[in-house]
């Protein structure tokens, strides 16, 4: 990809367009293209830039300050920020910049480094889910975006099965047996995948059927596995009404199961349904991976 518009520049910044073009005007921070003599088209170079900008601008340097110097004065101030605090606030940059890349080598060098101070599911939390958040918005309402999307998810992916496989046997085996699915025609699973490596870490024994499966396919296994729980999770663009009437013939087909749902699409709706445990957030799907029979439904 060589040109971004101003709404993919806003949401992989995480500046506003409007505090964008104060920059621009005021300052002279970037001077994009005009498409048309209208829109503004940045390069890949000045989405760099700015993301360099603003990680400076947010651990306090005034934008005036910083719209006067160079790229190699910038990078300098970044080296010397790094030195006097932690290097991870500039973990994320590095990230967004190898995936605009698509630099295999440089995403994994910055995993490499994190891997010396955290356990995979800090990164994930801290790191992962943000860009992968980041870069998912843009695909779901650019167009222009599902290579990088499609980079950034194979590289963490990557990760998942490499942490979940590398995983140590839990000497405490715990009851429960959960089933993890996608609905039909659901196929991102990076969040199932993460729930299984939480249940593996914490000891539960886990049925993974994936993404994309039916109800049919699922019924056909629970009747072989007889799972305590089924935990499906929802991706973005699913509609409030398919959710919960999925949920809802979920909950007949399945009567003596605990379910338990998450997604944006429920972050966004949340059905309330009886017999069904929403989790709403990280910090709902970290708890419930410690102890799936806490506040069961």
């Amino acid at each position: 990809m060589k040109n971004f518009s101003i709404k993919v520049v806003e949401r992989l910044s995480g500046i506003k367009a409007h505090t964008i073009r104060v920059w621009e005007q005021r300052y002279g921070l970037l001077q994009p293209e005009r498409k048309q003599a209208r829109h503004r088209v940045y390069s890949k170079d000045d989405l760099k830039s700015l993301l360099k900008i603003v990680y400076l601008y947010n651990q306090g340097h005034r934008i005036s300050t910083l719209a006067l110097l160079n790229p190699a004065q910038i990078d300098d101030l970044i080296r010397s920020n790094k030195e006097k605090q932690s290097w991870t606030d500039f973990a994320i940059v590095l990230l967004i910049e190898a995936v605009l890349d698509m630099d295999e080598t440089s995403f994994m060098k910055v995993v490499f480094e994190l891997e010396k101070k955290f356990d995979f599911e800090f990164m994930m939390v801290q790191f992962f889910l943000p860009l992968l958040h980041r870069i998912g918005i843009l695909w779901m309402t650019d167009r222009i975006f599902p290579g990088l999307e499609h980079f950034a998810s194979h590289m963490v992916i990557r990760k998942l099965m490499e942490a979940t496989d590398y995983l140590k046997e839990n000497p405490v085996q715990r009851p429960g047996k959960i089933m993890l699915i996608t609905p039909q025609d659901g196929f991102h699973e990076i969040s199932l995948l993460f729930m299984r490596y939480l249940l593996k870490k914490n000891g539960y024994n886990t049925v993974y059927l994936g993404c994309n499966t039916s109800l049919d396919t699922a019924k056909v296994y629970y009747n072989k596995h007889h799972p305590t729980h089924i935990y499906v999770n929802f991706i973005t663009n699913l509609q409030k009404e398919f959710t919960g009437d999925y949920l809802k013939k979920m909950r007949r087909i399945f009567p003596r199961v605990y379910l338990v749902a998450s997604g944006k699409s429920l972050q966004l709706s949340e059905p309330s349904l009886q017999g069904v445990r929403i989790l709403s957030n990280e910090e709902q799907l970290l708890d419930f991976a410690c102890n799936i029979f806490n506040h069961a439904d």
